[in-house]
């Protein structure tokens, strides 16, 4: 039920009430919009942040049925959309990665034996089939678990690491050196001229501007 704003004598609600029901709806807006960060701490990390998403212990849903259904397909869905976010940040197709830390944020602390494996299963059948692997024993990432229930806001963070070699970063372009160097001694020479040619203005600008472009044409850029 909506809380009655008492009116001013001339009728309209005042400032400070008109304040409280506007925070109170950004507070309802950002509850019922999950969050979602993916950033990378460094060249062979990704890090992944649902926020809001709510992962309990299947094992302990007795009688929830279709609850614990939705559930799980709510959170298959939340990691493949965070997908889509981190190929475009990727720009292409991701190797998988060596390991997989998933991270239980906020809310009860589980048994991290037999409930807190089984509060992750759907998360981590949706990431191995994100990076086309099997989820059977065969599979080559190392999925580890882990919990912080001292946290206020309830969510999942996948914290994904990549080896050196196999990390998910665009390859450099070749270097041709032979033409890098035929590029320096273009210019060397070209400065030489400069300052050695005649002193006229217009004489000097038009042969900087030549020894630029042939520069230029020479290297690529």
């Amino acid at each position: 039920m909506t809380a009655m704003v008492k009116p001013r004598r001339n009728g309209a609600p005042g400032k400070a009430a008109v304040t409280r029901r506007a925070n109170k709806a950004l507070a309802e807006w950002k509850a019922a919009k999950p969050a979602l960060s993916v950033h990378s701490p460094g060249p062979c990390h990704w890090v992944i942040e649902f926020g809001g998403l709510e992962t309990k212990s299947e094992l302990n849903q007795r009688g929830a049925h279709w609850a614990a259904t939705r559930r799980k397909a709510a959170q298959r869905e939340r990691v493949a959309q965070a997908f889509l976010v981190l190929r475009a940040k990727m720009k292409g197709r991701l190797a998988p990665p060596s390991h997989v830390t998933m991270v239980r944020v906020g809310g009860k602390p589980l048994d991290r034996l037999v409930n807190l494996p089984s509060a992750f299963k759907a998360i981590e059948d949706e990431v191995c089939k994100q990076f086309g692997v099997d989820d059977g024993p065969t599979c080559p990432i190392a999925f580890e678990i882990d919990q912080w229930p001292d946290r206020p806001n309830v969510g999942v963070e996948l914290l994904m690491t990549w080896t050196a070699t196999a990390a998910p970063v665009a390859a450099p372009a070749p270097v041709d050196v032979e033409a890098l160097k035929a590029r320096a001694e273009l210019l060397e020479r070209a400065l030489v001229d400069v300052i050695h040619g005649p002193h006229d203005y217009a004489e000097v600008q038009r042969r900087a501007i030549a020894a630029l472009s042939a520069a230029r044409a020479l290297g690529g850029g």
